[in-house]
């Protein structure tokens, strides 16, 4: 019994840490996109060619950010494939596009600051915020059935404490990656 409960508790943890580092990661990706974006779109340094938008130091930030967030998408969607609700990784890919897309449609909208529309940056964005809103809106309306069926069933749902714990970890993530993006750049 004590082997099942340490499992468990270690399942427990293995989930945290996963959801943690997915949101922190993320953060990291949308400030570095934001900064990237500001300098117009691209960066480069060094070669023989003239660089006008020479990468800043903090530039570098982006690739481990890149690769933390795939992994942990994949870790997480593995985690979800054993197990079945109650799990807020299960709309991380919702939370990628729609951090991702948001910045596409800000900067071409020119929602804080850039004086012209650039409408291919809003198509992009709009693109990207779809990819993220149909799953988003399956997984409302599968939500709605099983809130449904436990109705007659007599189903439990996830306890509302182990949602309430990874609203923390999301929430500390967020701050940390917010404080180490500044603290880099």
């Amino acid at each position: 019994m004590k082997k099942v409960h340490e499992e468990k508790a270690n399942g427990q943890v293995w989930k945290m840490g996963v959801l943690f580092f997915f949101t922190l990661s993320l953060t990291m990706l949308f400030l570095g996109m934001r900064g990237v974006m500001a300098l117009g779109g691209f960066l480069s340094s060094g070669g023989p060619y003239l660089v006008t938008h020479p990468s800043p130091g903090w530039a570098w930030i982006m690739y481990p950010a890149i690769l933390l967030t795939v992994a942990t998408l994949g870790a997480g969607f593995a985690i979800l494939k054993r197990e079945r609700g109650g799990y807020l990784m299960v709309h991380a890919w919702s939370a990628l596009c729609f951090s991702l897309g948001w910045n596409f449609l800000d900067f071409g909208l020119g929602l804080f600051g850039k004086p012209e529309t650039d409408w291919s940056d809003v198509a992009v964005g709009l693109v990207i915020l779809l990819l993220g809103a149909i799953p988003l809106l399956v997984m409302i309306l599968d939500l709605r059935r099983k809130i449904r069926e436990s109705r007659t069933s007599g189903h439990r749902p996830a306890p509302a404490s182990w949602l309430s714990l990874q609203l923390i970890v999301v929430l500390a993530a967020l701050v940390l990656g917010f404080v180490l993006f500044r603290s880099i750049r």
